[in-house]
């Protein structure tokens, strides 16, 4: 029971860490959306210092 419960427990661990990685790819998505967003916040901080010259 227990030798066939641990090859069992081998396939059920090897499928739901597959679906868990197509959900980080799809954060990792998000993060680089996030990361534009930075870079055109950044170019904002740019702006303000050019105004604060004028």
């Amino acid at each position: 029971m227990t030798t066939i419960s641990s090859s069992g427990t081998s396939y059920e661990q090897a499928k739901p860490p597959a679906e868990i990685y197509k959900n980080d790819t799809i954060s990792i998505q998000n993060d680089t959306i996030s990361g534009q967003n930075d870079t055109i916040s950044g170019q904002n901080d740019i702006s303000s210092l050019i105004m604060r010259h004028v």
